[in-house]
């Protein structure tokens, strides 16, 4: 791993700490206050102390803190510490993907922690699918598609047989209007992962806009099985129901739907329509309301 003699045995007896590796951290920060990890190899040494620290806070979900605490190590690291590199690589990425997914593998949001994180990692590791995967799916919460698209790409080269890269790449021709671009990604994810909830949310979407309710029901109802929480299904279920003027199975779709942080807005608002559908305007206008209070630009729920 191209560490000094002296940085192999501090790293070993930090692998090893166990349960009481934060004593020995504290401990091990307090001799390097007094300047006792100084000398030879001294910087080597406080790189991987450091890391360890950061690993302690990222175990403890202290995100940013972690974070923080990697990327000085970053700024101390020479030329030729392959090892410390690759951990941290690894570090920041699962930093990366907690960030983008905060609250579940449904909730995508923008970070340009994550974006800027990932980024160094490909620069470090050209070869590292994950990577690629979650720049495809940060690139698609900025609104970067073209970009996100060339990414998951990257990740498909590297393990054709990812079925949440072909999922994402279906999604986001989805979005562009290429439907049968849309419909082979999400079959090639089904293909590879027959239970894969978003990719038959995909499909189900894609059989909503053509017009095909009861295709779209069935693909919707078929993700739920995989996946009770999959957010996307609940939101088609619930939308088909309006349609089919089922008002009380809509209210009891997007009921569900708005526990999930991400997308609220949208489940407020079907939530509005089925009440008004059953007659209840009182609970429709409350619902209608609150829609407004998550998204502001959701202009659907001021009519």
């Amino acid at each position: 791993g191209n560490l000094s003699q002296s940085g192999e045995r501090l790293l070993k007896v930090l692998d090893i700490g166990g349960p009481d590796e934060a004593v020995l951290l504290n401990v091990l920060e307090q001799l390097n206050a007094r300047g006792w990890l100084d000398g030879p190899y001294g910087a080597e040494r406080r790189a991987i102390l450091r890391m360890h620290s950061a690993a302690q806070l990222l175990r403890h979900g202290r995100l940013r803190a972690s974070l923080d605490l990697f990327e000085q190590v970053e700024e101390g690291l020479q030329d030729g510490q392959e090892l410390l590199h690759r951990q941290l690589a690894d570090a920041y990425t699962v930093i990366a993907a907690r960030l983008i997914w905060p609250n579940g593998r449904y909730d995508l949001l923008h970070d340009d922690h994550a974006e800027r994180i990932l980024r160094k990692v490909l620069a470090w590791f050209p070869e590292r699918q994950r990577a690629w995967y979650l720049l495809g799916n940060v690139l698609i919460a900025g609104d970067q598609d073209d970009e996100a698209l060339q990414a998951l790409q990257r990740a498909l080269e590297i393990d054709p047989q990812h079925a949440a890269s072909h999922t994402a790449t279906g999604d986001i021709n989805r979005a562009a209007g290429r439907a049968d671009e849309a419909r082979s990604a999400y079959e090639a994810a089904l293909g590879i992962d027959q239970n894969s909830a978003s990719a038959q949310a995909g499909l189900g979407s894609l059989a909503y806009t053509a017009g095909d309710a009861q295709a779209a029901l069935l693909a919707f109802q078929k993700a739920l099985k995989f996946d009770p929480d999959c957010r996307p299904a609940m939101l088609g279920v619930g939308q088909i129901c309006l349609d089919l003027r089922r008002f009380d199975d809509a209210r009891q779709a997007f009921q569900k739907a708005m526990t999930f942080p991400a997308g609220r807005s949208i489940a407020y608002r079907g939530l509005g329509d089925a009440y008004r559908g059953l007659g209840r305007a009182d609970k429709a206008i409350i619902s209608y309301r609150l829609a407004i209070r998550e998204d502001p630009r959701d202009a659907a729920a001021f009519w």
